[in-house]
């Protein structure tokens, strides 16, 4: 399902940094929102066979997505592996609004919409 440009920037401006500002009262930086485990398993469950188009959006190689299919069989515990790593190689860029971005742009925005809620 594609989007109208204006509802991708939309989704896009919302999200693009998740990280609150830095507090002027203490000159310190907040944490970012992290995507929770209650939201992967979510996704996970929404994703089915599209976990490679947002394995590839979120610069996995042919490679490792090969490797994810080999090692589990069923599609869950596939997408659920790809999203660990991702988590574990991003850090504090594993947020939500990231995640909401890359389902844009392989067009998967309502899977972002439902499991993010609306944008």
């Amino acid at each position: 399902m594609k989007t109208d440009v204006g509802e991708e920037e939309e989704i896009k401006d919302e999200h693009r940094d998740d990280l609150e500002k830095p507090s002027a009262e203490n000159g310190s930086e907040e944490k970012p929102v992290l995507v929770n485990n209650e939201q992967l398993d979510a996704l996970i469950s929404e994703l089915g066979a599209d976990w490679k188009k947002l394995a590839t959006e979120l610069n996995f190689p042919e490679d490792d997505i090969s490797y994810f299919e080999t090692e589990t069989e069923d599609l869950p515990s596939q997408a659920r592996k790809m999203l660990t790593i991702w988590q574990e190689n991003e850090a504090d860029r594993a947020t939500p609004g990231n995640l909401q971005i890359a389902l844009q742009e392989v067009g998967l925005v309502h899977i972002a919409r439902k499991v993010f809620g609306q944008t």
